[in-house]
C-alpha cells in the first residue's frame, strides 16, 4: 500500500501575511468600488462574502446557489415590506410564502434558491430598521458587485493556482 504524502500547512507567515495585507486591499477596493456606484448598502455584499467564503468555504459549486439564494432570501423581505401595508391579507401572503420557502428548504426541492443563504437574507432583510429604512434594490445591485468582485478574485487566484500546479496534481 503506497501513501500519499501530505500537503504541508500553509506557513504561518504567508497566512499572516494574507490576513493582514491582502484581504484588507480587498475590502478596501470594493469599498471603493461601491462609493463609486453611489453604493452605500455595502453589508450585503460583506454578508454574501462571509456566507459564501466562511460558511460555504469558497467552493466554486457553492457561488450560484449562495448568490441565488442571497438574492431570492432579499426578495422576499423586499416583499414583506411592500405586503405590510396591506394588513392582514398581506400578511398571511407573506407568512404562506415563508411557510412554503422553509418547506422547500428542509425538503431540499429546489436547493439553487431555497438554502442556507436565503434564510440569512431573508432574516437580514427582516430586521425592523433594515426593512423599515432599506433600498431592496440597492441592496440586491450591491450583494451584485461583491458577488462579481470576490467571486472573479478567487475565480483568478484558483486559475493561476491550477496554472502553476504540476501536471496531474490536486489543487
Amino acid at each position: 500500500m503506497t501513501e500519499t504524502p501530505a500537503v504541508p500547512p500553509p506557513a504561518p507567515v504567508k497566512t499572516a501575511l494574507k490576513m493582514v495585507v491582502v484581504i484588507p486591499v480587498l475590502l478596501i477596493a470594493y469599498i471603493m468600488i461601491c462609493g463609486a456606484l453611489g453604493l452605500t448598502t455595502m453589508y450585503t455584499g460583506f454578508f454574501f462574502v462571509l456566507y459564501w467564503g466562511a460558511v460555504r468555504h469558497a467552493a466554486p459549486d457553492q457561488f450560484l446557489p449562495a448568490l441565488v439564494g442571497s438574492i431570492a432570501g432579499l426578495g422576499l423581505a423586499w416583499l414583506a415590506t411592500l405586503m405590510a401595508p396591506q394588513g392582514t391579507p398581506g400578511l398571511i401572503v407573506v407568512i404562506g410564502l415563508i411557510l412554503l420557502a422553509l418547506f422547500l428548504d428542509m425538503v431540499r426541492w429546489v436547493p439553487l434558491v431555497f438554502n442556507t443563504a436565503f434564510m440569512l437574507f431573508l432574516t437580514v432583510g427582516g430586521i425592523p430598521p433594515v426593512a423599515e429604512k432599506g433600498n431592496f434594490g440597492e441592496m440586491i445591485l450591491t450583494l451584485l458587485v461583491a458577488a462579481g468582485f470576490f467571486g472573479g478574485i478567487i475565480a483568478g487566484y484558483r486559475w493561476v493556482q491550477a496554472r502553476r500546479a504540476p501536471a496531474g496534481a490536486a489543487v
